[in-house]
């Protein structure tokens, strides 16, 4: 038996599509939106750690720490 659909079943069906690609985009928003929470923190700790050691006058760690904001920045924009 053949599965025949009528065009009343149309409008229903994509409808559900309609609903599913909201809700990915939803989760993809939301991703996004977290990654760049997490990045902005991240970013934001980086910028501590180099007032912290500019205090310091460790300019060893000072190199290192501008160095990983650097590829951040580079990777992230």
């Amino acid at each position: 038996m053949e599965n025949k659909k009528s065009y009343s079943d149309l409008p229903k069906e994509s409808a559900m599509t309609q609903i599913q690609m909201e809700k990915f985009v939803e989760h993809i928003y939301t991703d996004m939106l977290l990654n760049e929470i997490m990045l902005n923190k991240q970013k934001e700790k980086l910028l501590e750690q180099i007032d912290h050691v500019l205090d310091l006058r460790d300019k060893e760690q000072f190199m290192e720490l501008t160095n990983e904001l650097k590829k951040i920045n580079l990777q992230f924009g």
